[in-house]
């Protein structure tokens, strides 16, 4: 009956049934004949089986589209689906409806639809154009770039001058338009020698030594010049000097007493709560007790790196019980002791440790030991590990104090000269703006020749950005409509902002986005489609990542010849995210390989021969 009607001058079929993907049948062949009157190519293998398959759904999606005023919109859809339902057949039935109705024309001409000319970038400018009648034809086709060289102006933006430094400050600038020309670019540079008032800032006064306390000030504004520097250096009185007593070992009972020599570390020429240096022993009337303690085994004072530790052993005669304190009151060198042992502490401030023994009489005997504790401590902001965002406006401060040490050195592990030489034994320094990752030493020197240093590390970061698509870097390949799925990611920003570059501007993925997440909803509707992530920190520092999805139906149309013994034309297709291309080789069509051949040739263009 098909046949019959198409040998007719009019064809015409009335559609009555639901249809989609799977389907056999006349009433197929009837729906792929229509397709083609209206101008849309279907793959000869499917209509000489009657198969709905991929390139019928296609068509039927292009038809709907091109009528969605009436097949789309009263169902609240936006594209097609490919899906040949009640409205698609009433349209179907006013063109081709055995019933009676004068045909459409079956020329299929484009009307082309362009976006607006982006922003010039690098002396180009670009737009998307595409065809609204949806007639798989580049007939006509608008241009889609275009030369701005000449017309673009640079758009300059720049940053904030920086702290003044050896009579020179600097910015950046760039240009917002991109234009990649330098016409009338601001100034990056300039000098600040005739403007620039020093802003002092001192550390606090070092502890008074030998009758004289130190600090250190440096210029925040870093002018080069020592205008109204005020002092680093000063005389300690006796209101200001705090005496700092450290004492030798309790000696062997003598003539029933015990004596001790302590002096003052600060040297401040006072006797303020200064220790006793006689104590009586009457106790051991029989002068048949003892005890002795050592630490690291010696009786003298012993001066240790801070966090070590100190071995205490003592032993003692006649004898029945011991107790154990300490200067600083700690635990771990307290309450009651066997009469000789062995103890481990870790010690991280002076004390002195003081062990007394009993008989059974309870007479008493006593011995001490002091340890002397050398530390040094350095910060940066105020904590041990730092993270700054490059190019950041936070200035970053350097504090350090010690205790027992005599002199100190500074260093870095890239030898910038940020921190270098010889500093004073406590103080403060501001750094200048980081570009890299740093770690700042100082190793402070005793009077003992020993030497105890900390770090303190400063991480400077930057964002970053990765943008997928379907898991991948792109290029994806899709046919019309088809739908992917945005996923990023990013380090060290603080915003993310989404865009896309299509035809339709892309509603769904543009403006401010979350760190990292997921976008499933971004469908083809256009030739290329460029969507972009782009992250920034606190201090305006960018990383961007972008990803490209691109249609098939605009790519080469495929290969005219026999495949699996059958003669027709087979369009490019998309799987799986991407292209398959089909191309003739000595008669033959295979899918998958570089070449293909063109309309009306038998031979393939590019594959070498046979």
């Amino acid at each position: 009956m098909i046949q019959e009607q198409q040998s007719s001058t009019t064809w015409c079929y009335t559609f009555t049934e639901t249809l989609i993907s799977g389907n056999t049948g006349a009433e197929v062949y009837a729906l792929q004949t229509a397709l083609q009157k209206q101008g849309y190519s279907i793959a000869s293998s499917e209509v000489q089986s009657t198969l709905f398959g991929a390139t019928t759904k296609q068509a039927v999606i292009y038809f709907q589209n091109k009528y969605a005023s009436e097949v789309l919109s009263p169902l609240g859809l936006s594209n097609g689906t490919g899906t040949v339902g009640l409205l698609t057949r009433t349209k179907l039935n006013q063109f081709y409806s055995c019933s009676g109705s004068s045909l459409p024309t079956t020329t299929c001409n484009p009307n082309w639809s362009c976006g607006s000319w982006a922003s010039c970038s690098y002396g180009y400018q670009s737009r998307t154009c595409y065809d609204t009648n949806y007639c798989n034809s580049s007939t006509n086709r608008p241009s889609e770039q275009q030369s701005c060289t000449s017309t673009c102006t640079p758009s300059w933006s720049c940053g904030s001058w920086n702290t003044c430094s050896n009579n020179q400050q600097i910015r950046t600038c760039y240009d917002t338009n991109y234009c990649g020309v330098t016409t009338n670019k601001p100034s990056e540079t300039q000098t600040c020698s005739s403007t620039c008032t020093p802003s002092w800032s001192c550390g606090s006064w070092s502890t008074c030594s030998y009758g004289y306390q130190t600090r250190s000030c440096y210029d925040t504004n870093y002018c080069g010049n020592t205008t109204d520097a005020p002092s680093q250096y000063q005389s300690c009185s006796a209101a200001t000097c705090a005496p700092n007593w450290s004492c030798g070992s309790w000696s062997s009972c003598a003539n029933n007493q015990q004596t001790r020599t302590c002096y003052d570390t600060n040297d401040c020429g006072d006797e303020t709560n200064e220790p006793s240096e006689y104590q009586s022993c009457t106790s051991n009337i029989s002068g048949n007790l003892s005890v002795d303690l050592k630490a690291n085994g010696s009786d003298g004072t012993v001066t240790l790196v801070s966090g070590t530790s100190v071995s205490l052993t003592w032993s003692s005669a006649n004898v029945s019980s011991c107790s154990v304190s300490s200067s600083s009151g700690t635990s771990a060198w307290s309450g009651t002791k066997a009469t000789s042992g062995v103890v481990s502490l870790s010690v991280k401030s002076p004390d002195t440790y003081t062990i007394t023994c009993k008989d059974s009489s309870d007479n008493s005997v006593a011995d001490s030991v002091t340890v002397n504790v050398v530390s040094v401590d350095l910060k940066a902001n105020g904590v041990d590990t730092l993270s700054i965002p490059y190019n950041s406006a936070t200035a970053i401060v350097l504090t350090w104090s010690s205790t027992g040490a005599t002199s100190c050195t500074a260093s870095t592990n890239i030898g910038n000269g940020y921190w270098s030489g010889s500093q004073s034994i406590s103080g403060t320094k501001t750094l200048g703006q980081l570009s890299d990752s740093t770690i700042f030493t100082i190793a402070c020197n005793t009077s003992s020749g020993s030497t105890v240093s900390d770090s303190v590390s400063i991480n400077v970061t930057k964002p970053t950005a990765s943008l997928k698509i379907n898991g991948g870097t792109g290029p994806m390949y899709a046919n019309y409509g088809g739908m992917a799925t945005l996923t990023w990611s990013s380090t060290n920003a603080t915003s993310c902002t989404a865009s896309a570059t299509s035809i339709d501007g892309i509603t769904g993925w543009t403006g401010n986005a979350s760190l990292s997440g997921s976008y499933a909803y971004v469908q083809i509707l256009a030739k290329e489609n460029t969507y972009t992530i782009t992250c920034k920190d606190s201090a305006g520092n960018k990383a961007s990542s972008s990803v490209v999805a691109r249609m098939c139906k605009y790519d080469n149309s495929g290969a005219v010849g026999y495949f699996n013994g059958v003669y027709g034309g087979y369009e490019n297709l998309c799987v799986n995210g991407q292209m398959t291309k089909y191309i003739c080789i000595s008669g033959k069509v295979a899918a998958g390989n570089t070449c293909y051949c063109k309309e009306g040739t038998s031979t393939c263009l590019t594959f070498p021969a046979e």
